[in-house]
């Protein structure tokens, strides 16, 4: 019984450390696409470009709108079990 519990321990601790590696990656990876529409940004030459850029950009905004609502779900849940 005890291994058992040990065993369920290790398994749950490894799946935060997972978790928060990725949380980590998606944040890095958010970074560097906010990069990248600062940069398209300057060389955005035609206003029907500009307008693709900022439709691009609120469609990615509220993607990561999504995933925040979603990430902080899934965080609750976790806390309320343990």
């Amino acid at each position: 019984y005890e291994d058992l519990l040990k065993f369920l321990y290790e398994q749950l601790h490894q799946y935060k450390i997972n978790e928060i590696n990725q949380l980590k990656q998606i944040r890095t990876n958010d970074q560097l696409i906010q990069k990248l529409f600062n940069y398209l940004s300057i060389y955005v030459n035609k206003p029907n470009d500009e307008h693709i850029l900022a439709q691009l950009k609120f469609e990615y905004e509220q993607q990561q709108k999504l995933n925040q609502n979603s990430n902080d779900i899934s965080i609750n849940k976790y806390r309320q079990q343990f």
